[in-house]
């Protein structure tokens, strides 16, 4: 489960990041490109925006896995654990998008002229102040969706599942 977990958060950081680098291409350009410099092998920019994308989310996948696998798998047949994990990725990628998205929002009606990310955006040359600060909470605001969304989950799980079956006792042997 932390495996697909993550394949799941790498799909969602490809596509996040193909779209913010649409919007303002300077968060990466002027920011990002320098973080991940290590791992550019020298692919054209979009791709090099995909590896971005996978690298910066495929660890939150692994721990959501995890801890959606530790409750939906104990008990359950492999097709039952699958779709309570899938149902709780839903929610996970759901509101990671809708925050991402409420964050975009917020920061267009400009409550993401926060001084010092302005400041650190002006000392880093960028032109398109507005859209960088965007979308820096639009990234902000996925990474809280996606803890949000992991606490929601679990709960739901929780509040759903029945109770795993319990295993029968071992058999006691006797003393001979």
């Amino acid at each position: 489960m932390a495996a697909g977990g993550s394949l799941v958060a790498g799909i969602y950081g490809i596509i996040h990041d193909q779209i913010t680098f649409t919007l303002a291409p300077e968060y990466f350009t002027r920011m990002k490109f320098q973080q991940f410099a290590w791992a550019d092998v020298g692919w054209p920019r979009r791709w090099f925006v995909a590896e971005i994308g996978f690298l910066a989310s495929w660890w939150v996948g692994l721990i959501a896995g995890w801890f959606l696998g530790r409750m939906a798998v104990p008990g359950r047949s492999r097709s039952e654990a699958m779709g309570w994990f899938l149902r709780g990725m839903a929610v996970i990628v759901g509101c990671a998008a809708a925050c991402a998205g409420l964050g975009g929002g917020l920061a267009r009606c400009g409550w993401g002229m926060v001084p010092s990310w302005l400041e650190s955006a002006q000392d880093m040359g960028v032109q398109d102040t507005s859209a960088f600060l965007m979308v820096g909470w639009i990234h902000n605001g996925s990474y809280f969706g996606g803890a949000a969304g992991l606490l929601i989950a679990l709960f739901l799980l929780k509040k759903r599942l029945r109770p795993a079956q319990p295993r029968p006792p071992a058999p006691q042997g006797g003393n001979c």
